[in-house]
């Protein structure tokens, strides 16, 4: 498959999403992601106030500019950071009602074969487990990214480096969903895409267009489950019929 082959996949998506009768199981997944990560970075946010008194007293009066200054930066450092923890922590929170939905596109689309029959505990256990191995994969690609920016000369294809790696995680971490729901190892996941390394980039890419809109980022993920689901389907099937 090529890149707009995963492309269409999230247009696809979209359509697959309209007409899946899933309810509110589109919905929760945003509103828990949208609730966790606010309420966190707004805690952080108002924490500045915080670190805002202590730099106060700790700096002579004729440095209280840089104090401010100071506190500007780490606000938005914080908002960065947190943004990411916060967005972590929810989609592990989530990822059991990403099954879910993921097995109800299944069952939209005439495929059978998911098994999310277990109890609330051992789906979030499960989840748990599956988001922290995919961590164990995405941390040293993504610093490995981060260092390439201090490196001169290398450091100008950092940027472009990042939206490649970025989509490439996105595509891991929406095209795992069926095969997890099948009880499938990561790794198939991976040997999976790898073998469509194109098309999974083309969703990903999409889905990182759509997550760096404001408010739309939190929207996208049932759009994401939708493609991702789609794809994984796809790519089986392009994988028997090569």
């Amino acid at each position: 498959m090529k890149f707009i082959d995963g492309f269409r996949c999230l247009t696809d998506g979209f359509s697959l999403l309209r007409t899946s009768g899933a309810g509110m199981w589109i919905l929760l997944p945003a509103m828990v992601s949208l609730l966790i990560v606010g309420s966190g970075v707004g805690f952080v946010i108002n924490q500045s106030d915080v670190v805002e008194v202590w730099l106060g007293d700790l700096l002579p009066d004729w440095l209280d500019f840089l104090g401010a200054v100071v506190v500007v930066l780490l606000n938005i450092i914080a908002v960065v950071l947190g943004l990411w923890l916060f967005g972590f922590v929810a989609m592990v929170l989530s990822s059991p009602l990403h099954g879910t939905l993921s097995a109800r596109f299944d069952v939209k689309l005439g495929k059978a074969g998911s098994h999310v029959n277990l109890s609330i505990g051992r789906m979030l256990g499960s989840a748990i487990r599956r988001e922290l191995r995919k961590l164990r994969y995405q941390l040293p690609r993504m610093l490995g990214v981060a260092v390439l920016s201090f490196v001169p000369l290398i450091n100008v294809i950092a940027p472009v480096a990042g939206v490649l790696m970025t989509a490439w995680l996105m595509a891991i971490q929406f095209v795992d969903l069926p095969g997890e729901n099948r009880d499938q190892r990561f790794q198939d996941t991976l040997d999976l895409l790898r073998e469509h390394r194109a098309a999974a980039l083309g969703f990903g890419v999409g889905i990182a267009l759509l997550l760096s809109i404001p408010i739309v980022n939190f929207l996208v993920i049932p759009v994401a489950i939708a493609g991702g689901t789609l794809l994984w389907h796809r790519l089986h099937e392009a994988r028997a019929n090569s």
